[in-house]
């Protein structure tokens, strides 16, 4: 669930003298053994490539990090806000489609409870003014 750190290891062996990771989200590293955090759900290639004295060789491993936005997250943002609360309001007015993702209280249709639910986890944002 985003954010999500994930350390990497290098397991080359011989004499590598650098690394180059590329983390798929933009994000890269030049040390041995890496710690990256994903902050955006998505699926992620991860590719490493270990330059020798004789040459190089690139690994890569296509859709390895899988990043799930948190539980409340309907916007895609990454985070519970009042976004979250406004899309399935508008849900349960049906002024937008509803997306049974929404779903939280599990009973098949997106309705009040849903927008009640993820007001929940956002209200554990809000400080008392």
């Amino acid at each position: 669930m985003a954010p999500l750190a994930v350390r990497f290891t290098d397991e080359s062996t011989g004499d590598p003298k650098s690394w180059s990771w590329m983390f798929g989200d933009g994000g890269t590293s030049a040390e041995r053994n890496p710690t990256h955090t994903y902050t955006t759900p998505g699926t992620y290639t991860v590719n490493l490539t270990v330059n020798t004295e004789t040459g190089s060789a690139t690994f890569s491993r296509p859709g390895y990090i899988t990043v799930t936005a948190p539980k409340g997250d309907v916007t895609g943002d990454g985070e519970v806000d009042i976004g979250d609360v406004s899309k399935v309001a508008y849900m349960v007015v049906g002024k937008e489609p509803a997306d049974l993702a929404a779903d939280f209280n599990g009973n098949g249709a997106v309705d009040i409870g849903d927008a009640a639910k993820i007001a929940y986890f956002f209200v554990g944002k809000i400080e008392a003014l």
